[in-house]
Formats: C-alpha cells, structure tokens, sequence
C-alpha cells in the first residue's frame, strides 16, 4: 500500500464566498505482490494530523460500497496489479504539515483470508485559491 501523491487540501465555499472548511483529497494504491487475485471485503482507513495525532476522520467501505463508489472492480486487485481508490475527509482548519493515513484491509485469495495493517504518511499540498469576495450570502468581514 502507498499514497502515489501528495494528499491535496481544497477550500470548501459555498454561495461564493462562505468558507465551510477543507476537503483533504488523497489516493490510496493497494497492491498484489504474490501472484494472485485479492477479493476484497474491506477497507477501514482513518486520516490524522501527523503533527498532534488528531484524527479528521474516515470510514469502512465493505465490498459492496467499494463497488458503488468506485466502479464493478474496485472490490478486487489483480494478481500483480494495483487498485487505486481516492478517498477524502473534511477538516475544519487549514491543514498543515504532515498527514497520517491508517487502517486496515481485509480480502480474500485462494489460500484463504487475508489481513494487512496500513500506516502511510505524507506531506500535503494546500489549494490557494483567490480572496472570497464581498458578495454573497456570507458577509466578508
């Protein structure tokens, strides 16, 4: 398991200039190393502050909303391949420094269940984007 990029942070602004906080967006690649293909039943991942350790959230996905959410094969990885998926987590404050992704994913292979612990951390890349404007409904102060 990697992060093959860095995790962005984007404004969340609605009604043209009401901050509502910030989407962390990051990928995470699972990866098949020994030949066969994985039938995954879960994937449970906490994103954190990698400075405090304070934790911005995260989710369970089991095979069934692996499915929904991100297509018909994103509840496998090919033997020797790789499935990316990109997650997100909404966060209050700007985020800096480090982040922290960790978790756990639960698959099935010919030789029966398999388990693998995850604690994956990266730097991020912030968003600027233009001043919020005067107009709207949030007004500026």
């Amino acid at each position: 398991m990697d992060l093959p990029a860095d995790p962005i942070a984007s404004p969340l602004v609605f009604h043209g200039n009401c901050l509502a906080g910030w989407q962390l967006s990051l990928e995470l690649r699972l990866r098949e190393s020994q030949g066969v293909d994985v039938a995954l039943e879960s994937l449970t991942y906490e994103v954190a502050d990698g400075r405090t350790s304070q934790s911005w959230g995260g989710e369970t996905l089991d095979a069934s909303a692996l499915r929904s959410r991100y297509g018909e094969g994103a509840a496998g990885v090919p033997a020797h391949g790789a499935r990316e998926l990109q997650l997100a987590v909404r966060v209050e404050g700007p985020v800096r420094g480090p982040i922290v992704v960790s978790g756990e994913v639960r698959g099935r292979d010919p030789a029966g269940a398999l388990r693998e612990s995850f604690r994956l951390s990266a730097a991020q890349v912030v968003v600027i984007t233009p001043a919020l404007d005067s107009g709207g409904a949030c007004a500026a102060p």
